[in-house]
Parts: C-alpha cells; structure tokens; sequence
C-alpha cells in the first residue's frame, strides 16, 4: 500500500465574539463541527490555499489575514 502526506489549512473567523464553524458533510467526521478548510493543491501558498477553501465552503473572501503556522505535533 502506498503511504501519501497531504498538508492542509484550516482557518479561525472571529467576528464580533463569534467563531465560524462548518459541519461536515461527507467522510468518517460526517455531521461534526470543524474549522473551514482542506488540502493545499500543487502549486498553492498557504495562504492561496485558506482563501480559496474559504470560498469554496462558505463563500466568503476576506481582505487579510493573520497567518500562523503550528507545525508542531
């Protein structure tokens, strides 16, 4: 069996106390809360990548953001 990583992003919007949560609706986390999100496509900066997720799953855009990469385990 071949083993593939796959890096991803996942954002926090804040506004006005609230945080924007999805729900997933497919895979073994169907139905729970999650953080918009996904895999980072070849090619694509992280930061590409979150704006382009955020479209895709909530149809928001935004005009900045605070990027900070956690890559510990």
């Amino acid at each position: 069996m071949e083993q593939m990583t796959r890096t991803g992003v996942y954002g926090v919007a804040i506004e006005d106390g609230k945080m924007l949560l999805i729900t997933q609706v497919s895979g073994p986390f169907k139905g729970k809360y999650d953080f918009p999100g996904g895999g980072i496509e070849f090619g694509e900066t992280p930061e590409e990548a979150l704006r382009r997720e955020f479209e895709e799953e909530v149809g928001m855009g935004f005009r900045s953001f605070v990027f900070e990469a956690n890559l510990s385990n």
